[in-house]
C-alpha cells in the first residue's frame, strides 16, 4: 500500500517507494540496477548497462523536437546506511520503512536515501511518460557515489552524446549549483604492537552527537565523537599513560561521527567517571544545539590479557590531534574551500585505521595537505594510505544551461531569482566533464532535502514536485 498519496508528482512518488522497498546501500546496486534496467525495458527504451552496474538509458525525443539539444539526467543509485541505535533494520534485506508527516516523507529509524533516490525515481519518470515534450534524452544511473564516487570514475563516456548534462544530486530548492569540491581519502595505518595487561578495562562511550554530512555540514561547528574521544583520551594520558585496547567510530568516511568507543586498560575507574562527567559539561557548554545530548559514560570491565603499547596508544591519539581536520580554509562568503573529516576510525586484529575525507574547491589544496598528511605520517611512523581522488568541478564561465535554468525558475516561481553557486559537497560532475570533455555544461539542482546522512534524512514532498516541473521545463528548452 503507497505511503504518498494525494501528491504530485504521483509516477516520481511511485517509483520512489518502490526504490525503497530494495536494499540500494552503497556496493549493493545490482538489484536495484535490476530493477531500473527492467522498467526501462519494458518502456521500450535503450538501455546499457556495466560490469560495475552503472546503467545508461536512452530516450529519443518527442516527436517536433528532433532538433532539440540532447540532455544527459545524472543521479546515483546507492544510499548511505545509518540507523539509530536501538534499530534492528538490516540495510541488506530490510525494505524502507516510510512515514509521512506535516508534508515531509522520512524513514522510520534509519536514512531515508532521498539522496539520491528522488533523483532516481525523477528520472525513471521522465523516461517512462510518453507524454512529456522534450528533445533527446539520456539518463545515466552511476553506483557507488557515497564511498568514491567508483561509478562515476569507471564509466564509459563515449557512449553519451549529450553535451548538457543536470545532476540531480543537491538538496536545497532555488539553488543551481555550478561548481563543486573534489575529495581524496587519507589514511593513516598503525600495526598493532601489543603488551601484557593487569588492569581491569574501562568502557567509554562519547554518543548523543548530531553527525551529518561532511560537506554540507563541515562549516556548522558540529561535534565530531572520533576527535572528542581522542581529546578526552588525551586529557586523561597526560593524568596518568595508559595502554589503548581498542578504540572504534564511524562507519562512512564522509559522516561527521556522531558516536565512538574506546576500551582502555585502567586502574582509576572512579577517577575517570570523574572526568568523563566533566567532560560532557565543558562538550555542552560549548556546542550547537543540535549536539545538546551529547553524553560521554565509562563503564568497568574485566581484565584483557593484551592491549597496544603504550607508545602506540600515544602515537594514536597524537594523529588524530593533529592531523588536518574540519574547515581548513574557507572564502570570503564562508564557504569552505578545503576541509576533512575523520569518520571512522578502526581497531582490527592488526592495525588500528583514521580514515579522513578530504574536500577541496581548488586543486593547490589538495596537493598541499596531500604534503601534510605524508610528513605527520612520516614523524609518527605510521603508513598513509592515499586514493579515492576525485576531480573538482570547476565554474564555467558563460553556461547556457545555467542561464536557461535561471529563466525557467523565474518563470515557475512568480518572478523569484535562483541563485547560482558552489557547493563543497561533492557531486559527479567533475568525473562526468572529465569524461565528457570541455564543451560540456553542467549544472546541478534538486529540491529540499534535509539532514541527509543521518536517520532524521526528511524530503519536502511539495518541493519535490516543483522540481521536477521546473526539470519537465529544462528537457524541452533549447
Amino acid at each position: 500500500m503507497s505511503v504518498i498519496n494525494g501528491y504530485y508528482p504521483e509516477d516520481v512518488f511511485r517509483y520512489f517507494e518502490e526504490i525503497c522497498a530494495i536494499p540500494h546501500g552503497s556496493g549493493n546496486e545490482k538489484a536495484i540496477a535490476d530493477y531500473i534496467e527492467r522498467t526501462a525495458r519494458q518502456a521500450g527504451l535503450s538501455v546499457y548497462r556495466d560490469s560495475y552496474n552503472n546503467v545508461l538509458v536512452s530516450k529519443c525525443a518527442k516527436a517536433g523536437f528532433e532538433d532539440f539539444p540532447a540532455v544527459l539526467l545524472q543521479g546515483h543509485t546507492d544510499m548511505v546506511c545509518e540507523k539509530d541505535p536501538d534499530s534492528t533494520h538490516d540495510f541488506e534485506r530490510d525494505p524502507l520503512k516510510l512515514r509521512l508527516q506535516d508534508g515531509f516523507v522520512s524513514a522510520v529509524g534509519t536514512t531515508l536515501g532521498a539522496d539520491d533516490g528522488i533523483a532516481v525515481a525523477m528520472m525513471l519518470a521522465v523516461l517512462t511518460d510518453p507524454t512529456l515534450e522534450h528533445g533527446p534524452v539520456e539518463c545515466l544511473f552511476t553506483v557507488d557515489e557515497e564511498r568514491g564516487m567508483t561509478g562515476a570514475q569507471n564509466f564509459d563516456y563515449s557512449r553519451i552524446s549529450a553535451r548538457r548534462v543536470i545532476n540531480l544530486d543537491s538538496e536545497a530548492e532555488g539553488e543551481c549549483v555550478i561548481s563543486c569540491a573534489g575529495g581524496a581519502d587519507f589514511t593513516y595505518r598503525f600495526a598493532n604492537t601489543y603488551a601484557h595487561n593487569v588492569h581491569p578495562t574501562a568502557k567509554i562511550t562519547i554518543g548523543g552527537l548530531a553527525g551529518g554530512h561532511s560537506g554540507a555540514d563541515i562549516h556548522l561547528g558540529l561535534h565530531n565523537a572520533n576527535a572528542c574521544m581522542a581529546r578526552f583520551l588525551w586529557e586523561e594520558y597526560q593524568n596518568k599513560p595508559f595502554q589503548l585496547i581498542s578504540i572504534d567510530g564511524g562507519a562512512r568516511h564522509n559522516v561527521i561521527t556522531s558516536e565512538c568507543t574506546a576500551l582502555i586498560s585502567c586502574d582509576h575507574i572512579d577517577r575517570l567517571k570523574q572526568h568523563a562527567a566533566d567532560f560532557e559539561r565543558e562538550l555542552r557548554a560549548h556546542c550547537r544545539p543540535a549536539d545538546a545530548g551529547v553524553r560521554v559514560r565509562v563503564d568497568r570491565k574485566g581484565v584483557r590479557e593484551q592491549a597496544l603499547s603504550f607508545r602506540q596508544s600515544a602515537r594514536i591519539l597524537s594523529a588524530v590531534l593533529l592531523a588536518p581536520a574540519g574547515v581548513l580554509c574557507q572564502a570570503e562568503d564562508g564557504m569552505p574551500l578545503a576541509s576533512s573529516n575523520l569518520g571512522v576510525v578502526r581497531t582490527d586484529e592488526d592495525c588500528v585505521r583514521l580514515e579522513y575525507f578530504f574536500r577541496f574547491n581548488v586543486e593547490c589544496y589538495h596537493r598541499e595537505y596531500a604534503e601534510k598528511y605524508r610528513i605527520l605520517a612520516d614523524l609518527l611512523g605510521c603508513e598513509l594510505i592515499t586514493g579515492g581522488y576525485n576531480a573538482c568541478w570547476e565554474k564555467k564561465e558563460h553556461s547556457a544551461l545555467a542561464r536557461i535554468y535561471q529563466d525557467a525558475f523565474r518563470k515557475l516561481y512568480g518572478g523569484r531569482e535562483a541563485r547560482l553557486c558552489s557547493m563543497h559537497a561533492g557531486v559527479e560532475c567533475g568525473m562526468i566533464r572529465q569524461g565528457l570533455g570541455p564543451e560540456a555544461d553542467l549544472i546541478s539542482i534538486g529540491p529540499d532535502l534535509f539532514d541527509i546522512h543521518t536517520p532524521r534524512e526528511r524530503g519536502d514532498l511539495l518541493s519535490i514536485g516543483r522540481t521536477y516541473g521546473l526539470l519537465l521545463k529544462l528537457i524541452a528548452a533549447r
